[in-house]
C-alpha cells in the first residue's frame, strides 16, 4: 500500500509539471486531458488511504471479537501445535478440571487424559492435524483425580493454505454421563433382583442372534419357571416372596458360565442364553440349575423348598428369531411341568408323545364339547379401591383325555381357522351366564361376569341374537354380563359401532381387552359404546422396570377416565404393580397377585381371602381414600369445565391494580361468539374493550365484587347475545386477592321467557272468560291445578282446592267412581294417551249438586308414563 502511495505522489508531480508547460506552450487539449488525470489521481489516492484506515480498523475489532470469544467461552478452548502442544488454553480449564492456564501451556495434551482413551484421543487428534475436523468423547484426569467425562471437537487451523495447529473445544458431560447411567439401568435392569430384565433381553438375543448367524454358532435359550412359588408367595407373603426370589437370582446367576447370561422374565420366570453351547452344554447348566436347589432357602423363619421346571430351545434347530426360540422354550417348560416338574425338557417338534399332531388335535377338538373335555376357570377382578372382587373373567381350558390340560394358545387357533371357534364360543358364553346366575342364586350379588368374544364371533351376523338367546335361556340379568373384545376386531369401525350398540341395546357391557397393543384410532374410540378398558398385562408386568411403560399405563388410565370409562389392570404379580395402580386410580385389577383363573367352586371359597389383599397389600385406606377423593374433585371439575361449555360460556378473573380493574385471564366458548379473542381481554380493563357509558355501568358491578360482596349479578346484551354475569371475589387472609366472573349464554332463556309471557297473557284472557273446569289431578286424585273458572261456577277460589283430594267437592257416591276412573286412566299402553268421558256432581259454594260432563285425559312423561292427569269439566244440569 505504501509503495503504491510513493508511485502515486510520482505521477501527481509528473502530470503537474506537464500541466504547466501545457499551459505555457499553449497546449490546450493537453490542459484538459492533464486536469482530467489530475483528479482522478487525488481522487484515487483519498480512496485509497481510507480502505487502508478502515482495513487496519477492522483486523483490530475482528482480533478482539476472536479473543473474546476464546476468553469467555463456557467450554474449555485449547490452542495446540500439530504436535500436541497446547500453546493456549482458557480460564475455564481452572473450573472444570482445576489446572490454572499457565499449568497447563507447554504440556502435552495426553498427559491429561485417561489411559483407556488415550487411544481414541490421539486417532482423532491426528485426523485433526491433517485437515479433516472430528467430535468424540474421552474422560480426562482433574487436578484431584477425578475422571471428567467430556465430548470434544478438534478443529484444524490453516493459515495460508496450510495447517498451523488444531483448535480443541472441550466440554464437561460428566452430569450427563450420570443422568445416561441411571436410565440406562432403569430400562433394562430388574429392579427387585438386579437381574437385566426382558427389554435388556430382547436386545441382547437379538444381538447374539446375528453374532451366531454370522459365525455359524449354536445358541440354546433356557426358559425357568420355579414351581410352587405361587403358593409359596400366598402363605408366606409377599414381601418374603421378594427375598425368595432374590435368592432364586442368585444361585441361578451362580449356575452359569462367564459369557452366559441370564434374565428375569416376569414373576417367577427367568431365560438364560447359552452362547456357543451344544446340547451337552445346555444339559449340563439345567441339572446344575436343579442341584442348586436341592437346599431348601431360608427366609426369616422358614425353609422354603422349590424348584426349576426347564425348556430348553436351539439356534438354528428350533428356531431363526428370538420369538420363536423363547416360545419354543416355554413350551419345552411347560412339558416339563406337565411331566412332574424339576427336571428340564429339549424343546422338539417331532416328538408325537409330548406334542400332539395338529391334524389329531383338530380332530379331537370337533369332539371336545361332547366328551364334556371343555371346560371354563374363573380368574377374580378385584376393586383397587376397597378389595373386593366384582368381577371374574371366564376363562376356557381342554382337559384332553390322553394329555391332560392343553393351553389355549394352541387350541383356539385351530379353532378360529375351522369354524369351530362358534360352537365352542357359544358353549363357553351359556356355561359362564349360567355359573353366574347359580351365584346370585347362592348370594354372590352383583358379580359381573366377562366372557372373551374370538374375531370370528364377532363377525357372526347373528352374534346379538346369540347373546340374547343365552340371556334368556340361562335367565341372567343382562348388566351382569360382560362381552371383551379387543382392539384387533375393531378394524371394520362402522360394522363395530353397529355391533356394539347392539349389544349395548340388551343391556350387556363391553370391555375392549388388551388395550394399548391393537391398532384402534382413539377418534373413533370415543364412538364406540365400551364401559370398559384392559390394560395389557404386557405393560403392567414392565411396570417398575420400564419408564415407558409406567406413562403408557398412566396415560390409558386417564383417558379412559376422561372418556367416562372403567379402566382394568391385568396381569397384576407384584405388590408394587399394585400400589403403582392404586396410586394412578386404576378402578380394577386381576392377575396371579390375586389368585390363578379357578374352577367355580374353589373361587367361590377363596373369595374371602382374596378380599384380604387389597387392605393388606395395598396403600393404606387414608391415602387410597385421599387419592379418590382428588380423583372425585378432578372429575367434578372435569365435569363442571364440560356444562359450561355445553353451556357456551365464559369464565374471566381480574385484579384491581391502580385504580383500574385489569383482567388476568379469560376463557370459554362465549368468548368468540362475543367476536372477541382471549389475548384481547387478557391484560385489558372494561375501558378498552367496551364503549365508555357502558364501561362505567360495568365498572360499578366490578367495584361491588371487589369490595367483597358475594354473587354480583348483572345481565346484559352484547354481539346480539343475551348474557348472565356472575361476580364471586376471591378472598385470602382476609382481603380480596382477585374476582373470579362467570358469564352464561342466556339468549334461548330470554326467548322462552318472552313467549312464556305472552303465553301467560293469552292464558289470563282465556281463563278470565273461560266456563269450563280444568283440573290436573296426580295419580291418587290429589289436585295440583284449578282453573280461576271454579270461583265463577262454583264458588271456590283456586288455592282451596289445590294439595288435597276433593272429598268435599264431590258428590260422595261420584267421588269413590271419579278415583277408580283415574286408576282407569292410569292402564294406559305406553306412549300412549287415553282419553275417558264421565259425568260427575260436583257441590257449590251454596250445597247444591250441579252435574257436569268431564273429560279425563292422560299426561305422559318422557318415558311414556303416565304422570298426570287432566280433567275439563262443563256443566250440563239442565
Amino acid at each position: 500500500m505504501k509503495r503504491s502511495s510513493k508511485h502515486n505522489l510520482i505521477l501527481f508531480f509528473t502530470v503537474t509539471f506537464l500541466l504547466l508547460l501545457a499551459t505555457i506552450l499553449k497546449f490546450h487539449t493537453f490542459v484538459i486531458i492533464g486536469t482530467i488525470i489530475l483528479i482522478t489521481i487525488i481522487s484515487l489516492h483519498s480512496l485509497l488511504n481510507r480502505q487502508l484506515i478502515l482495513k487496519q480498523w477492522k483486523g483490530t475489532k475482528t482480533k478482539q471479537s476472536y479473543r473474546s470469544l476464546f476468553d469467555h467461552h463456557p467450554d474449555i478452548v485449547i490452542r495446540f501445535t500439530k504436535d500436541g502442544q497446547i500453546t493456549s488454553i482458557n480460564k475455564t480449564v481452572e473450573r472444570v478440571l482445576g489446572f490454572k492456564v499457565e499449568e497447563c501451556i507447554g504440556h502435552h495434551f495426553l498427559e491429561g487424559v485417561n489411559e483407556e482413551k488415550r487411544n481414541v484421543t490421539l486417532r482423532h487428534f491426528n485426523m485433526a492435524a491433517k485437515g479433516e475436523a472430528t467430535t468424540y468423547d474421552s474422560v480426562i484426569l482433574h487436578k484431584d483425580g477425578r475422571s471428567i467425562y467430556v465430548t470434544t471437537t478438534n478443529i484444524p487451523i490453516i493459515v495460508n493454505g496450510e495447517i498451523d495447529g488444531v483448535y480443541g473445544i472441550t466440554r464437561d458431560i460428566t452430569e450427563q454421563k450420570k443422568i445416561e447411567q441411571i436410565i440406562q439401568k432403569i430400562a433394562y435392569e430388574d429392579v427387585l433382583t438386579g437381574l437385566p430384565n426382558r427389554t435388556r433381553l430382547i436386545q441382547y438375543l437379538t444381538k447374539q442372534l446375528k453374532v451366531a448367524t454370522t459365525t455359524n454358532r449354536t445358541l440354546a435359550v433356557l426358559f425357568i419357571d420355579m414351581d410352587r412359588f405361587k403358593v409359596v408367595n400366598d402363605t408366606i407373603g409377599h414381601s418374603s416372596g421378594d427375598e425368595m426370589l432374590k435368592e432364586v437370582a442368585d444361585r441361578l446367576q451362580a449356575t452359569i458360565r462367564k459369557d452366559d447370561m441370564i434374565f428375569r422374565q416376569s414373576g417367577d420366570e427367568f431365560v438364560v442364553v447359552l452362547n456357543n453351547a451344544t446340547r451337552e452344554v445346555a444339559e449340563d447348566v439345567a441339572r446344575k440349575m436343579i442341584a442348586a436347589f436341592e437346599k431348601p432357602i431360608h427366609i426369616h423363619t422358614y425353609d422354603i423348598f422349590t424348584s426349576p421346571s426347564i425348556g430348553i430351545s436351539f439356534f438354528p434347530e428350533d428356531g431363526n428369531s428370538l420369538e420363536e426360540l423363547i416360545k419354543h422354550a416355554d413350551a419345552a417348560m411347560y412339558q416339563s411341568k406337565a411331566s412332574g416338574k424339576k427336571m428340564y425338557t429339549f424343546y422338539s417338534s417331532h416328538d408325537a408323545d409330548k406334542k400332539m399332531d395338529r391334524l389329531k388335535l383338530e380332530m379331537d377338538l370337533h369332539k371336545a364339547i361332547e366328551r364334556n373335555e371343555l371346560l371354563l376357570h374363573y380368574q377374580p377382578k378385584v376393586n383397587l379401591k376397597t378389595g373386593h372382587v366384582v368381577g371374574v373373567e371366564a376363562l376356557i381350558r381342554w382337559n384332553h383325555a390322553e394329555i391332560g390340560l392343553i393351553s389355549p394358545a394352541e387350541f383356539i387357533p385351530i379353532a378360529e381357522e375351522t369354524g369351530l371357534i362358534i360352537s365352542i364360543g357359544e358353549w363357553a358364553l351359556k356355561t359362564a351366564c349360567t355359573v353366574n346366575k347359580h351365584w346370585q342364586e347362592e348370594g354372590l350379588q352383583n358379580l359381573v361376569i366377562s366372557v372373551n368374544l374370538s374375531p370370528r364371533q364377532f363377525s357372526q351376523t347373528d352374534l346379538v341374537k346369540t347373546v340374547e338367546k343365552v340371556l334368556e335361556e340361562t335367565g341372567l340379568e343382562s348388566h351382569l354380563l360382560e362381552l371383551e373384545i379387543t382392539e384387533s376386531m375393531t378394524a371394520d369401525i362402522e360394522r363395530t359401532i353397529s355391533t356394539l350398540h347392539e349389544l349395548k341395546q340388551l343391556g350387556v357391557r363391553i370391555s375392549i381387552d388388551d388395550f394399548g397393543t391393537g391398532f384402534s384410532s382413539l377418534n373413533y374410540l370415543k364412538r364406540f359404546p365400551v364401559d370398559t378398558l384392559k390394560v395389557d398385562q404386557s405393560f403392567v408386568n414392565e411396570l417398575h422396570n420400564n419408564p415407558n411403560d409406567e406413562t403408557i399405563v398412566k396415560t390409558i388410565i386417564a383417558m379412559g377416565h376422561n372418556l367416562g370409562l372403567h379402566v382394568v389392570a391385568e396381569g397384576i404379580e407384584t405388590k408394587e404393580q399394585l400400589v403403582f395402580l392404586q396410586q394412578y386410580v386404576c378402578d380394577e385389577g386381576q392377575g396371579y397377585f390375586f389368585s390363578k383363573p379357578l374352577p367355580a367352586q374353589e373361587l367361590v371359597e377363596k373369595i374371602k381371602e382374596i378380599e384380604q389383599i387389597v387392605p393388606l397389600q395395598g396403600i393404606t385406606k387414608e391415602l387410597n381414600d385421599r387419592i379418590w377423593a382428588d380423583e372425585l374433585v378432578r372429575g367434578a371439575k372435569k365435569d363442571l369445565q364440560e356444562i359450561l361449555r355445553l353451556q357456551q360460556s365464559m369464565t374471566i378473573k381480574y385484579k384491581k391494580i391502580g385504580d383500574k380493574f385489569v383482567h388476568t385471564m379469560c376463557d370459554g366458548e362465549l368468548v368468540y361468539r362475543f367476536g372477541l379473542l382471549p389475548e384481547q381481554i387478557i391484560g385489558k380493563q372494561l375501558f378498552d374493550l367496551l364503549p365508555e357509558e357502558v364501561s362505567k355501568k360495568k365498572v360499578s358491578y366490578y367495584q361491588r365484587a371487589w369490595d367483597g360482596e358475594g354473587n354480583v349479578h348483572y345481565e346484559d346484551v352484547l354481539n346480539g347475545i343475551c348474557y348472565l354475569a356472575t361476580l364471586r371475589p376471591v378472598i385470602k387472609g382476609g382481603e380480596v386477592t382477585e374476582v373470579i366472573g362467570s358469564f352464561v349464554d342466556i339468549t334461548k332463556q330470554k326467548q322462552v321467557e318472552k313467549k312464556l309471557r305472552e303465553s301467560q297473557e293469552l292464558h289470563q284472557l282465556i281463563a278470565k272468560h273461560i266456563i269450563d273446569l280444568v283440573t290436573i289431578y296426580t295419580l291418587d286424585g290429589r289436585i295440583t291445578y284449578a282453573s280461576s273458572s271454579y270461583e265463577r261456577v262454583l264458588g271456590y277460589k283456586p288455592a282451596e282446592l289445590v294439595g288435597s283430594i276433593p272429598t268435599n267437592l264431590y258428590h260422595h257416591e261420584d267421588l269413590q267412581r271419579m278415583l277408580f276412573d283415574l286408576q282407569e286412566a292410569k292402564k294406559t299402553n305406553q306412549n300412549q294417551s287415553r282419553n275417558i268421558q264421565k259425568k260427575y256432581r260436583l257441590k257449590n259454594k251454596q250445597g247444591t249438586y250441579l252435574t257436569f260432563h268431564t273429560i279425563l285425559t292422560t299426561i305422559l312423561n318422557e318415558n311414556g308414563e303416565v304422570e298426570r292427569i287432566i280433567g275439563v269439566s262443563r256443566e250440563s244440569t239442565e
